[in-house]
């Protein structure tokens, strides 16, 4: 016997696979999916001739893995459905991680798992933040009322309630950072958890409230 061994000897996915961090799932489903995505690929051009090959080109050998994560595994449901069966907050960062692999794989960085945090006064950030507006959720709640009179405030999305909500108290307490700064990042933040009128609300809302701070009236 003479087994052709050069997909799992394969550097990239070796640096992907040997990083001790990672943390193990022993589920049967996910053992079948990768099993399901590797008979797939099997089937592939690309695969056949990386392994039939005559040169182990390493270059050729991360256009493969790179042509396995696009085409197989971010667009594959039942990968997508077995996240979120763990957790159902990875689903959003499963772009994140898609495109921070691509760009690190493309460019021959360490494959090192990313810190959560960049900088720790990221993390203590976060927190204060957390519980600044946990702390104030009242009293900013009375401003976003006031600021949305014309609306029935009962109508108003939790979601989008909890948005400006954090978004005003970055503004009020946080003074260091500018205003247009949190503006424009917590305009990204609704654009991705609500809906299209729910984001023109919310940045009416704070847009308002932006200017009632220069006016002094709030």
């Amino acid at each position: 016997l003479n087994p052709n061994t050069r997909f799992i000897q394969n550097s990239t996915l070796q640096a992907i696979t040997s990083k001790k961090k990672y943390i193990h799932i022993d589920d049967h489903k996910i053992q079948n999916i990768a099993k399901s995505i590797l008979k797939k690929m099997k089937k592939t051009n690309i695969y056949s001739e990386y392994m039939h090959q005559e040169s182990n080109d390493a270059e050729i050998g991360k256009i493969l893995i790179l042509k396995i994560l696009k085409h197989q595994i971010i667009i594959n449901e039942k990968i997508h459905d077995f996240i979120e069966e763990h957790s159902i907050y990875w689903n959003d960062d499963l772009l994140i991680v898609y495109n921070t692999l691509l760009e690190k794989i493309n460019n021959d960085q360490n494959l090192n798992i990313l810190e959560l945090f960049r900088h720790k006064e990221d993390k203590t950030f976060a927190y204060r933040l957390l519980e600044k507006s946990v702390e104030k959720a009242d009293e900013i709640n009375q401003i976003i009322f006031e600021l949305a009179k014309n609306w029935d405030k009962d109508r108003i999305a939790i979601s989008d309630l909890i948005i400006m909500r954090m978004a005003i108290t970055e503004m009020r307490y946080f003074t260091n950072i500018p205003h247009k700064v949190t503006l424009d990042e917590y305009i990204d933040i609704s654009k991705e958890y609500s809906s299209p009128k729910s984001k023109e609300f919310i940045n009416g809302i704070l847009d308002k409230y932006t200017k009632d701070i220069l006016e002094k009236k709030l």
